[in-house]
């Protein structure tokens, strides 16, 4: 089990399995919108590669943006789900 603070500073007991099922589905959600525009402005849209990465960078700074308000979400829809 591994203690994790809330926004009302009070310790929330969390499986390590299910934190790390957490951050993975974190993981997915901020990289693959970067990864899926850098790939069709590539080879779709056939983009010069070096606007192509520029891009990319931009959005996955954008989506690590809203991370945190993602990754509280997340943890508030986890509240009341049963332990795996």
């Amino acid at each position: 089990m591994v203690s994790i603070l809330n926004d009302g500073s009070k310790s929330v007991k969390m499986s390590t399995a299910k934190l790390l099922a957490l951050s993975t589905v974190l993981a997915i959600i901020i990289t693959v919108p970067a990864i899926v525009l850098t790939l069709l402005l590539h080879y779709i849209v056939k983009a010069n590669i070096v606007a192509t990465m520029i891009i990319g960078m931009l959005v996955f700074l954008a989506t690590m943006g809203f991370g945190f308000k993602i990754s509280k979400r997340l943890m508030s829809h986890n509240k009341n789900a049963i332990d795996m």
